[in-house]
């Protein structure tokens, strides 16, 4: 702390006489150093010499008359936050002194400057008045921003952002600014407010879409079939089914019989097969799976080209929650030849095969023939399959399956969202909706 240090030993004015008020020696300090003008700056005095008991100390400046309180710091000392030189140059300040009644004036001399010297510890009237590596900071220029208490004039002086009545105060989730741990203005880390699409995150709570992107939160997700920027386009959406489902998750035409729309419902473990669709004589069947395995918590259907197709299931194996997960989990593969299904009693007893090694299973696309592509949510990665010769219907031979994974891509699993896939043989390329970094590969 730097203070401008000024002994007065004229006694100016006398109410009741010189006698009444005890022999001080009267020291006026000021912080900063050098005062500056037009702002609220720290004046103290300092009595010595004799007992404080019943003193009351005043500062007049151009008129103006600040009172002082006592300063527990230290013993004899009186301070004012508030004190004003209003212009460059000098100021008379009358110090004037009250004992039990009686009163003494004592005068002394303070002068503001502008000084654009910019060093360590010179006035600054700015936040570009110092040098490099310098703030400005309560009119003198700092090698650091004010800690929490310290004193300030504007929010730019302090550590947090954030001055009230005079004082640096500590961060909080309220305060308007953005400061301490948060990533954005009052969001992020312990603020109970996530932030908004754009902000730099760390983990998905930072975000109030619930998710982190690649470090950053996303834009919030579009209606069902996307935002519509042009308002002169009003698509028409036609609901053809809305009984026997509660969570459907995907959808896909049967390669066998374009006539069937095949939809897996996550909330059921089920397919629900729409025949003839959207027209006249619209009907459905649904088949259950009542494993709690092999359709646990379906997301996604991909039909191959030969009359099978594949699901996955967004669950780590805990049949139902009635066992501790095992993470034995992956795609399935099923016909497509809907009489397959007639009389059983659960579609377990029907698939083809089963590979196990794709947890949070989120996305599948089929590849050709016995090829597919799956969105690996428990591992962050995109995994390859290929069956191979099917086993016979709901038996358990795996062993000549084959599992690939792909190296150098990471994705991110959203909890009961699709991230589906799509594969373009023609062109040797597959799209990857990763939705938990909010893009498509």
């Amino acid at each position: 702390m730097h203070r401008f240090m000024l002994v007065i030993a004229t006694c100016l004015t006398i109410s009741v006489g010189c006698a009444s008020v005890p022999e001080y020696d009267v020291t006026l300090n000021t912080i900063p150093t050098s005062p500056i003008p037009a702002k609220a700056i720290t004046a103290t005095v300092l009595l010595s010499g004799a007992s404080t008991s019943g003193a009351s100390v005043s500062l007049v400046v151009a008129g103006t008359r600040y009172a002082t309180s006592v300063d527990p710091s230290t013993a004899g000392q009186f301070l004012t936050h508030d004190l004003l030189l209003p212009t460059e140059g000098a100021h008379k300040v009358e110090i004037e002194i009250s004992v039990d009644g009686a009163k003494e004036t004592w005068e002394a001399s303070l002068t503001a400057s502008c000084s654009q010297d910019g060093g360590l510890n010179a006035p600054c009237c700015g936040p570009n008045a110092c040098g490099a590596n310098l703030v400005c900071v309560y009119g003198a220029c700092a090698s650091a921003l004010a800690a929490t208490d310290g004193r300030c004039h504007e929010g730019v002086e302090c550590a947090s952002g954030v001055c009230t009545d005079g004082i640096c105060q500590a961060p909080t989730c309220t305060d308007g600014v953005k400061n301490g741990e948060e990533l954005g203005v009052d969001c992020g880390t312990k603020c109970a407010v996530g932030c908004p699409s754009g902000t730099p995150c760390v983990v998905d709570t930072d975000c109030d879409t619930g998710f982190c992107a690649m470090g950053r939160c996303p834009a919030k997700p579009g209606e069902l079939i996307g935002p519509i920027e042009d308002t002169t386009v009003s698509p028409t959406v036609t609901q053809i089914l809305s009984q026997s489902m509660t969570a459907p998750n995907d959808l896909a035409f049967s390669t066998l019989d374009n006539n069937q729309l095949w939809v897996v419902d996550m909330a059921k473990d089920s397919f629900v097969i729409i025949f003839g669709a959207g027209q006249d004589g619209q009907s459905h069947q649904v088949i259950l799976d009542k494993s709690q395995h092999f359709m646990e918590r379906v997301t996604s259907i991909s039909f191959a080209d030969e009359p099978s197709f594949g699901t996955c299931g967004d669950t780590r194996n805990d049949y139902g929650g009635m066992a501790n997960p095992n993470n034995f989990m992956g795609p399935v593969q099923w016909p497509s030849n809907i009489n397959d299904y007639s009389g059983k009693q659960s579609a377990h007893q029907v698939h083809w095969d089963m590979l196990h090694s794709s947890p949070y299973c989120m996305g599948i696309a089929s590849a050709g023939g016995t090829t597919y592509y799956v969105f690996n949510g428990y591992d962050n990665s995109i995994d390859w399959y290929d069956f191979k010769e099917p086993h016979c219907p709901g038996c358990d031979d795996h062993s000549d399956g084959v599992k690939r994974r792909f190296s150098g891509v990471s994705v991110k699993r959203v909890k009961g969202v699709p991230s589906n896939l799509e594969h373009d043989g023609a062109n040797k390329l597959l799209y990857v909706a990763d939705t938990g970094n909010a893009r498509v590969l």
